[in-house]
């Protein structure tokens, strides 16, 4: 069970290097019912890191079987190459 008083974030980062398995789809209803049941969030990152071995179309193709699966996630889908703002002006800012 998780802390009550903060808000819970589930997530799934399925790897572009591959359109979508059965594994990954246990992954996700298992993050989903999790996120869920406590009341959070559900967050997609798409892990790719590893261009090279990206299998084209893997992201839309992902997305699309979980919208077919009737999985409706929080926010916007983040790719984990992409810098995000709130990361970096954290990092910037000097702790005393």
């Amino acid at each position: 069970m998780h802390d009550s008083t903060r808000s819970y974030r589930g997530r799934f980062a399925p790897s572009r290097r591959v359109r979508c398995t059965s594994a990954s789809l246990v992954a996700a209803v298992g993050s989903y019912l999790e996120a869920r049941w406590n009341r959070g969030r559900w967050l997609v990152r798409m892990e790719d890191l590893d261009r090279p071995r990206e299998a084209r179309g893997a992201s839309e193709a992902i997305l699309r079987m979980l919208e077919a699966y009737g999985f409706e996630w929080d926010g916007k889908v983040v790719f984990q190459s992409r810098p995000r703002r709130s990361l970096r002006s954290g990092a910037e800012t000097p702790r005393a």
